[in-house]
């Protein structure tokens, strides 16, 4: 599937706005870990699974997008991948993507609250079952017992969603047009060190499995 640059700002257009949404959730649920004093004793909490109506409809929707993303990416690595067949679940996409960039667990990003490698524990066991994806295995609790689940659509498991989602645009526009030219992170939730900077600061590092070779 040729895929032009018009496609791929397609995608971060959409990936953008629910970055925006996941930004307007800080009106009201604080993303920042606290600290506070108990007993003369420092202690700290966070709303890391504060859930909501709102993180439902953000992780529903990125899950979804990292598959549509994540299919994309695996057909520019191998042009027999049918991004239509249904049959091609999380597994084939995952085992598919992880030989050809092994390094992609270390991609580092950050926001105003943290710095992390979303993948960093994702991989694929012998018996084809995917590893270190909790948010993709709350999102399939939810798609099938809804009500039993709600309380998975939490704030942890939506930025672990889109943040997920933000490390395969990257490789997905880097595959495509060899650059992050699109990837601007300027009013965005997540940034990285890889793409420029508010459109005026170059990019300080490279993608893990793009370095070249001293």
């Amino acid at each position: 599937m040729a895929l032009e640059e018009k496609d791929l700002k397609k995608l971060w257009l959409y990936f953008s706005s629910l970055c925006l949404d996941l930004e307007n959730t800080t009106q009201f649920v604080n993303h920042r870990e606290c600290e506070y004093e108990e007993d003369g004793i420092i202690k700290t909490t966070d709303n890391k699974k504060t859930y909501s109506n709102s993180f439902l409809k953000i992780l529903l929707s990125a899950c979804s997008e990292f598959e549509v993303v994540s299919k994309l990416l695996c057909n520019q690595i191998d042009n027999t991948f049918d991004v239509n067949d249904r049959s091609k679940n999380i597994s084939h996409i995952s085992r598919i993507i992880l030989d050809k960039f092994p390094q992609i667990v270390d991609c580092e990003i950050s926001t105003d609250f943290d710095v992390f490698c979303p993948l960093k524990n994702w991989s694929v066991n012998e018996d084809s079952r995917v590893a270190g994806l909790p948010w993709w295995d709350d999102y399939n609790s939810l798609k099938h017992s809804r009500f039993e689940n709600l309380h998975k659509a939490n704030l942890e498991n939506s930025i672990g969603a889109l943040a997920s989602l933000y490390v395969i645009q990257l490789y997905l526009q880097m595959n495509v047009i060899g650059d992050l030219s699109i990837a601007s992170s300027d009013g965005h939730y997540f940034m990285s060190d890889y793409t420029w900077q508010y459109f005026q600061t170059a990019p300080g590092d490279t993608l893990p499995d793009f370095k070249t070779a001293p």
